[in-house]
């Protein structure tokens, strides 16, 4: 129902309303007669005229049948009753499978009083809820339906009462009010952002728990942006009214817009005690008619004297000051009947609200007199026209004046229009990937469109050399998230890491040359060193991440200084010295990045109870157990990583739709399958990384781009597939590799540049050559072993060289020189090991303490001394040829030897290795043998 049409009902409505009962019949009989549709509008409405009810709540739930305590809901016991209403009953839910304890808010419908919609309301919650992720959203921890085909939704249980009761029982006065507000409001805009409309927001939707933190909850009626199926009258039964936007009494779809109303009505309540449009209306066509046509009241005028925010602020006068000025406006931005005129995201609300608080100018503006006037010529046409003559006059005298005032306003209309190009860009990104995200599965026009979209808005903002401040810092941060949409596969990018670097660049810059002056410009410096050293290392810059890391760690150790218990600052400090071990586990020395895992995990340790950090302990606990692998202290690596899967685990069941848990999860289990295999315990090995693979195949089959989720699988599969060339089953091996390379050549496909995507493709490349080598297909193999080098060639020349590039490179010309041995081209794989060992040797001396460092050196070493032995026998060479290839051979043997006995003495040997240092000595005496027959035969 648009505005005309709205117009056409009220007005006929009113008319029928004057009419008696008999005579109201025989209008409708009449209007049905002309306009069936406008009859039917209208009787709808007297009907509820007629019932004279006071608004229900939310959903109009009838009849349920209750469920019992103790029933079973999936893997859930109901415990106790919480609520009955919306679209269902919601209970406490006791875990009973899974085996490990969890309670939950288990939502359930278990009648649906004749209307099939609430079935359709209620899976549409369930789906929503399964995309959105956030410390202020109640998180969907699982859901499903009953035997009898009933659906549940099992939810986080939030320990909290409503926003509204949680302020006037702590007496909160108007900036704490405001402050805890703005919290919703990020949240409302973080589901805008994944295109979730909510439609329902009021403040028994909004509860605070213990520690002060909003959750948003009951997503029932909520819409996906652009899903006309949730439009209209499907859901009109089911929202609440008074906190309804005009559009949305009139029946028309909904946007972020309609949200930011519901939630400006939420927080003009909140800050006055009052209703924005005076008395609490009495019935549905009172309250329809005050949202869609009565002026919101200003906030500072409506503040109720008994309200509890007056009590706080010490009297009412004090309370209608602090509302007064600017958070008027922002409130009356927030309820403009035109969605048009309100902010066009909930997360510019939040942050005008921000600005109020911090003292800064607001980006709303009060009405201009020219609005104003034409709302006022809309209504009196024919008065208005006879002020035009006098009007011409007065502005004719009025130019002077105004000409020099003119340049001040242009300057500050420049400004405001900067602004509000921000602003549109964040209506881009969400409408933007909305439009497209509807005809695609989601991929690559998606992205290029952000990407376009997002560098045209910004560079042309940047461009501007006298920014404020605060319009810095806002291109800044958007800069930073078109580093992600870059450089971020897991959240939905493009994986273009140089792409990704350039843009943080321009963050940087716009923060340190415009941005320092502001409240936490600090931190701010660290979000984007932190982000410059991750892309730095993804590009395969050790050096470069290295040094933002040490400036990362330098400003969180100075924010430190000064407020020893910040969170956010001893965040950026353990992710400075993790990722350092990071950078030094990739240079492959593991006990260095050991060390700063547990000097990390020793800072966060005060904050084990935060959310966020919970996943920062499985990351590093993970990581710990990685490293003491290699080190070969297999019993307390065993022990790191099932802590590790036991959290990861605990977090993954209380959403089983997020792809990082899984990822999380599916990492420490294939960790410790890989220890289980280290300590020779196979069936546990091989157990763990089924389960492994079980948590990651179904994240890749739900998100294939997500590069996060593909090199774990990839690391998985190419964990089994090792193992399977090991038991002799090489065509299994072949087809577990061949999955992994799908996965990453899936992310390659989008663009991606990521130096480790490009360094998986290249081990799972070498791996297969290996086997098609056994299998006698000479031609795969050599393509194999050809394209790994390819691949890693780059890196190669690099000062940043890494260890996987040295296993890699290595095993992949060693398998092209028994390829030219099996072919008789003897010169030829000579020079090839000959060039191998000057490239390898010295980079193991990099990595002396690896054991893949130590045998590589020791099978090339022997190859190398194999061939020259057998060259040593060739009686066309003279005989002090012939004595110094032996000599050397000599030498190398020996070295493999102590390299043998390195291995031993580490325990690092594998089963087929036992004997190794045995046959080195054994080929040392033989070339003693060779030299000295050589003397002999030599003569004097």
């Amino acid at each position: 129902m648009n505005a005309e049409r709205w117009q056409a009902v009220s007005a006929e409505l009113e008319h029928c309303l004057a009419l008696a009962e008999g005579e109201r019949a025989a209008r409708l009989v009449e209007l049905a007669s002309s306009d069936p549709e406008l009859a039917r509008e209208v009787r709808t409405l007297l009907d509820e005229e007629s019932r004279a009810e006071r608004i229900r709540p939310a959903g109009a739930f009838a009849q349920t049948a209750s469920a019992a305590v103790g029933a079973r809901v999936g893997p859930w016991r109901l415990v106790e009753r919480l609520a009955r209403g919306g679209m269902g009953e919601v209970w406490v839910g006791e875990r009973v499978e899974g085996g490990f304890e969890q309670r939950a808010a288990v939502k359930l419908v278990s009648r649906w009083s004749g209307d099939p919609e609430l079935g359709v309301h209620f899976r549409r919650e369930r789906a929503l809820l399964a995309t959105l992720e956030h410390p202020c959203i109640a998180r969907l921890i699982d859901g499903g339906e009953t035997p009898q085909g009933e659906p549940y939704l099992a939810l986080e249980l939030v320990d909290g009462v409503a926003i509204d009761r949680w302020c006037d029982e702590r007496a909160l006065d108007v900036r704490a009010r405001v402050a805890l507000f703005a919290e919703v409001a990020d949240a409302v805009h973080f589901a805008h952002r994944r295109l979730v409309v909510h439609r329902d927001l009021k403040p028994a939707n909004v509860l605070v728990t213990r520690d002060g933190r909003p959750k948003l909850l009951d997503f029932g009626i909520a819409k996906l942006l652009g899903d006309e199926r949730a439009d209209g009258a499907t859901t009109a039964g089911f929202l609440t009214p008074r906190y309804a936007s005009p559009e949305q009494v009139r029946g028309e779809p909904v946007t972020v817009e309609s949200d930011v109303y519901s939630l400006g009505v939420v927080l003009f309540e909140l800050l006055t005690g009052a209703q924005p449009y005076g008395e609490p209306s009495t019935t549905p066509l009172e309250l329809a008619r005050a949202v869609v046509d009565a002026p919101a009241r200003k906030a500072s005028a409506a503040v109720l004297a008994d309200s509890s925010v007056a009590l706080a602020c010490g009297g009412h006068e004090r309370a209608a000051r602090a509302l007064a000025g600017e958070l008027d406006i922002v409130l009356a931005k927030a309820l403009a009947k035109e969605p048009a005129r309100r902010y066009p995201t909930a997360g510019d609300f939040a942050d005008d609200l921000r600005r109020c608080l911090r003292g800064l100018p607001i980006a709303a503006r009060p009405d201009t007199w020219t609005y104003r006037s034409r709302k006022l010529v809309a209504r009196h046409k024919l008065a208005s026209a006879a002020l035009v003559g006098a009007l011409v006059a007065l502005l004719a005298g009025l130019g002077a004046s105004l000409a020099a005032t003119g340049r001040a306003v242009r300057a500050e209309a420049r400004a405001e229009k900067r602004f509000e190009q921000v602003r549109e860009l964040s209506r881009s990104l969400v409408f933007g990937v909305h439009d497209r995200v509807a005809k695609l599965a989601g991929s690559t026009d998606v992205r290029r469109y952000l990407v376009d979209t997002t560098r045209a808005y910004l560079d042309d903002l940047a461009a501007d050399g006298e920014l404020a401040p605060e319009l810095a810092d806002e291109i800044a941060s958007t800069y930073l998230r078109l580093a992600e949409v870059h450089g971020g596969p897991a959240r939905g990018g493009t994986g273009d890491v140089e792409g990704a670097l350039a843009s943080a660049r321009r963050a940087l810059e716009l923060r340190t040359k415009h941005a320092a002056g502001l409240p936490d410009a600090e931190l701010r410096l660290s979000d984007v060193h932190g982000v410059l050293g991750d892309l730095e290392r993804s590009a395969g810059r050790v050096e470069a991440a290295h040094e933002h890391y040490a400036e990362l760690e330098r400003l969180a150790r100075g924010l430190l200084a000064r407020d020893a218990g910040s969170l956010a600052a001893t965040r950026g400090l353990a992710r400075a010295v993790a990722q350092r071990g990071r950078l030094a586990a990739l240079r492959g020395d593991r006990a260095q990045s050991l060390a700063l895992a547990r000097e990390a995990r020793e800072l966060l340790r005060p904050f084990a109870a935060e959310r966020e950090v919970a996943r920062d302990f499985v990351l590093l606990s993970t990581r710990m157990g990685e490293d003491l692998c290699v080190l070969g202290e297999f019993v307390a690596a065993e022990q790191e990583l099932q802590s590790a899967v036991a959290a990861a685990a605990a977090a993954r069941a209380e959403d089983m739709h997020d792809a990082q848990r899984a990822v999380d999860h599916g990492s420490a289990l294939a960790a410790l399958a890989r220890v289980h295999a280290a300590r020779r315990d196979l069936a546990a090995a091989r157990a763990r990384l089924d389960a492994a693979l079980d948590v990651l195949r179904p994240a890749r089959a739900i998100d294939p781009t997500n590069l996060v989720v593909a090199e774990a699988l990839s690391i998985a599969l190419e964990t089994l597939g090792t193992w399977q060339r090991e038991s002799g089953e090489l065509e299994a091996a072949l087809a577990s590799w061949r999955e992994g390379l799908a996965a990453l050549e899936t992310v390659l496909a989008t663009g991606s540049d990521d130096r480790d995507v490009r360094h998986g493709v290249a081990q799972l490349v070498v791996l297969a050559g290996l086997v098609e080598q056994a299998l006698g297909r000479a031609g795969d193999a050599r393509a194999c072993f050809e394209r790994a080098l390819e691949l890693t060639e780059a890196d190669a020349r690099g000062a940043d060289t890494r260890e996987a590039t040295v296993e890699i490179r290595s095993t992949a010309r060693v398998g092209l020189v028994d390829l030219e041995l099996a072919a008789g081209e003897r010169e030829r794989a000579g020079a090839m090991l000959e060039a191998l060992w000057t490239e390898l040797a010295p980079l193991c001396e990099r990595f002396p303490d690896v054991a893949w460092s130590i045998r590589k050196r020791g099978v090339v070493a022997w190859r190398l001394a194999t061939w020259l032995e057998e060259r040593s026998t060739r009686a066309e060479r003279s005989v002090d040829d012939r004595k110094a290839d032996l000599a050397r051979a000599r030498e190398l043997y020996a070295l493999g030897a102590e390299d043998g006995r390195r291995l031993a003495a580490r325990d690092w040997l594998l089963e087929s290795e036992r004997d190794i240092v045995e046959l080195f000595e054994a080929d040392v005496r033989r070339c003693d043998e060779l030299a000295t027959k050589l003397d002999v035969s030599a003569g004097p």
